[in-house]
Parts: C-alpha cells; structure tokens; sequence
C-alpha cells in the first residue's frame, strides 16, 4: 500500500477516534447550560454523562467482534450512521429523560464507532515499525483533541448553545461517512466463527452491572442497595464471562495476553490516565463554571460571602503563578 494511501486510512480512522473523546468532553463543558435550559438538577444532569458510559463500555468489547465478523468497514459505517442519529436527536431532546435515552444510543454509536476504527489502523498496518509510528500519530491525534474539546465546548456553550454540541456531529459524521467510502477497503477476520453470545451477554452485563454500582454508589452510598446489586451482578456477570471465554476456541477476548507483562504494564497505564485524565476532563468545567456562578452571586448576598469562605479556602494555589513566584526566585 502507498504512504499516501496508508496515511489516509490513518487520518481517517483516527478521526472517528477522535469524534468519541471530542463529544465527551464537549458535552461535559455544556452540562451547566444543559441542566439550567431543562431544570435538570445536578444528579439528574450527571445521567447525561452515566447513560453514555453505561453504553459504550458494555459494548465496546463486543463491537469488536462484530467488526471482525461482519466486516470492519461496513460496522465502522454503521457506527458513523448511528452516531449521527443519535447526536440529532440529542440536540433536539425536549427534555431531561428524552436526552438520556438519546445519549445512551450516542454511547452505542461510539462503541460502534471506535472498536473497528483501531481494528482498521490495526489490519492497515503490518510492519512493526510502521504500526509502530501509526499508533504514535494516532496517540497525537487523540492528545491534540483532549486540548481542543475544552475550546470548542466553551465556543459553542456560549456562542451557539448546548444543542449544538450534538449538533455539530451530523456534519462531522457525513464528512466521515464520505471519506470511509472511497479510502477504506473492507476486511475482516479470517479466522473468525460464529459470534460468541455467551461472552457478549455476560461482558455487556459486568460492564453495566459495575458501571451502575459506580453511578449509584457515589450517589446514593456504597452500601446502598442499587449499587450493591450493581456491583454483586458485574462481579458475578464478569466470573461466568471469564469461565465461557475460557472454553471457548476462537474466545472475544483471550486471556493468554494477561500472561505478557507489557501488556499488562500497557493496560495499567491506560487506566489510570482514563481515571485521571477522563475523569478531570468532565468534573473541572462543571467545578469552574459552578464556581463561577458563585462567585458571582455572592456578591449580590452578603450571606454567600461566609457560605463560600469554607470551599474557597481549599482551593489550591494558581500551579501557573506558583511556577512563575519560583522563576523569579
């Protein structure tokens, strides 16, 4: 295959990567504005965020599969269409519960969407060094968009409105679509079987069931009911998926790659950047624009003054200005 050809490929899976980190972070910008235009309270603004996440990590695994078996372009296709759906109907939602829904068929899109992207950069790319170099733009590219979704989610909170973070995808997505048409050949998996519903029923519940006891515990108490049941079906949905992948010849996820240490150094490192890096990508715009608006309310009620002196003062230090207070040292 031509550079050219190969770098196209590449730029244009990377792209559907890329729109999936791109509207998380977006949406978490405009969640103030979201919950103010419905009368959403925060816990039920927060389900925006929750029924996307439940979604997309019960079906990310199984995508895959699907991909392999079917055929990487057309599910990638099938991804892009569904996304953009889903993203139209976000911003048309008349309400909280209807926006919930949405965004849950969002989360499926994106599952759809990003699991046969990184098998097509995969199947692109046979030589070591050059997948090598591939997934080392493909990590630029995802960087490059953490930066920029903070911009583009304030431009369009304030410049155009919350719809518009949903909005903006159909475009976005017709581009896409066009561009996957001509430059991307189908592949699949040879060795591929049948489809392995057992591991894609029982992964899809673990990943929901721990995903729901995660939401529910920091909600309602980690020893409250809901996110007991939630956690005690992920754990037991997670022990039968081990044991079906386990007896399986041709399994969805084999184990066997848990034996290699850097893969296993690989993944470790790929969580906690999720845990840190994704998690403050959607709590600090919340956390900044929700102080704002105290901080700006308070000085039309003297009693926000004292109401506000506790939080404030567990603020930390501006790290920009510290930096700048040792230069000058």
């Amino acid at each position: 295959m031509r550079p050219a050809a190969s770098l196209a490929i590449l730029l244009t899976a990377s792209t559907g990567c890329a729109m999936t980190v791109l509207d998380t972070n977006v949406v978490a910008v405009v969640l103030p504005t979201i919950a103010r235009d419905l009368g959403a309270s925060f816990a039920e603004v927060e389900w925006v965020v929750s029924t996307y996440v439940l979604c997309f990590a019960a079906l990310l695994l199984p995508a895959g599969s699907i991909a392999d078996r079917f055929g990487r372009r057309k599910v990638f296709l099938g991804g892009i269409g569904l996304f953009a759906l889903a993203s139209l109907l976000c911003g048309a939602a008349p309400s909280a519960p209807a926006l919930y829904l949405a965004r849950g068929a969002q989360g499926v899109g994106a599952a759809f969407l990003l699991a046969p992207a990184l098998a097509i950069i995969g199947h692109a790319f046979h030589d070591e060094a050059e997948l090598a170099r591939a997934w080392a733009i493909w990590g630029g590219i995802m960087g490059l968009t953490m930066v920029l979704a903070p911009i583009v989610g304030g431009v369009i909170a304030y410049g155009l409105g919350w719809r518009w973070a949903f909005y903006v995808n159909v475009p976005v997505c017709a581009l896409l679509g066009s561009a996957v048409l001509p430059l991307i050949q189908e592949s699949r998996d040879s060795e591929a079987r049948s489809l392995d519903p057992a591991g894609i029923i029982l992964f899809a519940a673990s990943m929901f069931g721990l995903t729901w006891g995660l939401i529910h515990g920091q909600a309602q108490g980690w020893l409250s009911p809901s996110a007991l049941a939630g956690f005690a079906g992920g754990f037991a949905a997670f022990i039968g998926f081990l044991a079906a992948e386990t007896n399986q010849v041709r399994p969805m996820l084999d184990l066997t790659v848990f034996r290699l240490p850097r893969f296993i150094g690989a993944a470790l490192a790929m969580f906690a950047y999720a845990a840190s890096a994704q998690v403050m990508a959607q709590l600090l715009p919340l956390y900044f624009q929700t102080r704002h608006v105290a901080l700006r309310d308070r000085h039309a009620d003297p009693a926000a003054d004292r109401t506000m002196a506790w939080p404030l003062s567990r603020i930390p230090p501006n790290p920009c200005a510290r930096a700048q207070c040792c230069l000058s040292r």
